[in-house]
């Protein structure tokens, strides 16, 4: 058992790895797979928060900069 136990461990992280690379390489295959998306369509961003207080957001006027990256996205839409 104490000469498998290095293999064993040695194993782990090879079989963690390789399954991460197998789910990896299936993403990217159906990300492939979609179709293109039309041009003309609008960029739809769906942001759902069910923790955040609206009043202590900095785009809704709260005094500290707390989401400068929502921010950002809301000066440009």
């Amino acid at each position: 058992m104490l000469r498998l136990l290095p293999a064993l461990l040695g194993l782990v992280p090879l079989a963690a790895g390789a399954v991460w690379l197998a789910t990896t390489l299936r993403e990217r295959q159906a990300i492939r797979a979609l179709p293109r998306p039309q041009i003309r369509l609008p960029n739809i961003i769906l942001l759902v928060m069910d923790t955040q207080r609206a009043d202590h957001l900095s785009m809704y006027g709260y005094s500290r900069p707390t989401s400068p990256n929502l921010d950002r996205i809301a000066a440009g839409s």
